[in-house]
């Protein structure tokens, strides 16, 4: 089966990918010292930043990028949620459904710091809170309606 068929069968999938809708930020660079506020501080200097979906998220670019309809359910923080934003911005651009998300709670968010070379050298986790039962039912409703009969 050569690409081009594959293609035209992924097309004629759908999926929908519940989870945790993560954004995962990438920062590349190099260290340039020590601060002159805080003895023995190293200074990170980032030069690259990157910002992709992470989680279920990633797993729903992935379908995506395969041409199968892909619409992704789960929770994700409110209007002033910067990670949120970067990540409904992110899906719109791959035409990912976003419908089945549930604002809830601030957006699990991953960052990590790499040296130039590759080097993977610390993670700044910022997750969300627990998520409460009425926000729990808010979402399987969502699903219940996405659902094909």
């Amino acid at each position: 089966m050569d690409s081009k068929e594959l293609q035209e069968k992924y097309s004629k999938l759908s999926v929908l990918v519940c989870g945790d809708m993560c954004l995962d930020k990438d920062f590349i660079g190099r260290y340039s010292g020590y601060s002159r506020e805080v003895e023995q501080l190293p200074i990170f200097r980032t030069e690259i930043e990157k910002y992709n979906p992470g989680g279920g998220g990633n797993l729903s670019v992935c379908f995506s990028t395969l041409g199968v309809k892909t619409k992704i359910a789960g929770f994700w923080g409110g209007e002033d949620d910067i990670n949120r934003y970067i990540l409904e911005k992110s899906f719109k651009m791959r035409s990912i459904d976003t419908s089945g998300m549930v604002i809830g709670s601030r957006t699990p968010t991953f960052g990590k710091v790499y040296l130039r070379s590759g080097i993977h050298i610390y993670r700044i986790d910022l997750v969300s809170e627990p998520v409460s039962e009425e926000m729990t039912y808010k979402l399987a409703s969502k699903i219940q309606e996405i659902m094909p009969s």
